[in-house]
């Protein structure tokens, strides 16, 4: 069985392939991080120059983008817990869940 693979970086793109594949039958799958993909994922999206998304990061804020990632991706439980806690209800009906 032959299939063609389709990438999303965001929802508006999500919600443009799901409208230009119309009423075909699809699976949908989310990769949450680099380390739960298989290495042909990896090719794909992350190594392949023909098909990665390269995106410029700088330092302009460079104290604010490592508290960020300490809260959201570190080992500081307690600050994830009181993020999800104040900002989650902003974004429930947008979950992908």
């Amino acid at each position: 069985m032959h299939y063609k693979i389709y990438f999303a970086y965001n929802e508006p793109e999500k919600t443009q392939i799901l409208e230009q594949l119309g009423n075909v039958k699809y699976t949908l799958q989310r990769s949450k991080g680099l380390g739960e993909n298989e290495p042909d994922m990896m090719w794909q999206t992350t190594m392949n120059p023909a098909t990665r998304r390269l995106i410029r990061v700088s330092e302009a804020d460079a104290k604010a983008t490592e508290e960020i990632f300490d809260t959201l991706l570190g080992d500081n439980l307690p600050a994830r817990k009181e993020f999800i806690a104040q900002f989650a209800a902003m974004y429930a009906e947008k979950a992908d869940i």
